[in-house]
């Protein structure tokens, strides 16, 4: 599928885990943010000369740390 769409697609999530964490829903936070990560990581593998993607994903992992610690 398109890289915007799925760009997309993967921030909605983040964003999703996002207001779940700020409403200290946690457990609920970490499916979205899970999503997140797999589909940027998918668009890192597919478009590795796209900066972009690798700094979204580095941004959904350290919101799964916090979730986790």
């Amino acid at each position: 599928p398109n890289p915007d769409r799925r760009t997309g697609l993967a921030r909605c999530h983040g964003n999703l885990g996002s207001l779940l964490a700020m409403q200290a829903r946690f457990a609920d936070a970490e499916g979205p943010c899970r999503e997140s990560i797999g589909v940027f990581e998918k668009l890192v593998a597919d478009f590795p000369a796209v900066p972009e993607h690798r700094l979204e994903l580095l941004a959904a992992y350290t919101l799964l740390r916090d979730l986790l610690t």
